[in-house]
């Protein structure tokens, strides 16, 4: 799909902070009624838990320390979550 006459306003709405946010918090509420629906226990982590400075071979992504971490996080949120 080509932007083309809607290029600018595209790069206008990506570069408000308050679209990126609306657009995340639209994504956990689809989430978490979609779990809801499925009587699944839903529980949102922040991409801020993926600590460690180790880096995946693309150096862009996490790395397998990095993910280890955040598997321990959400395990721990699992098992603590009623």
């Amino acid at each position: 799909m080509s932007l083309g006459k809607y290029l600018n306003f595209y790069n206008t709405w990506l570069s408000d902070d308050a679209n990126c946010y609306l657009n995340s918090e639209k994504n956990v509420f689809a989430l978490a009624h979609l779990s809801n629906f499925h009587g699944c226990k839903f529980i949102p982590v922040e991409v801020s838990n993926l600590q460690g400075l180790d880096r995946a071979r693309d150096l862009v992504h996490f790395g397998t320390q990095a993910n280890l971490n955040l598997a321990d996080t959400v395990l721990t949120l699992i098992n603590t979550t009623s």
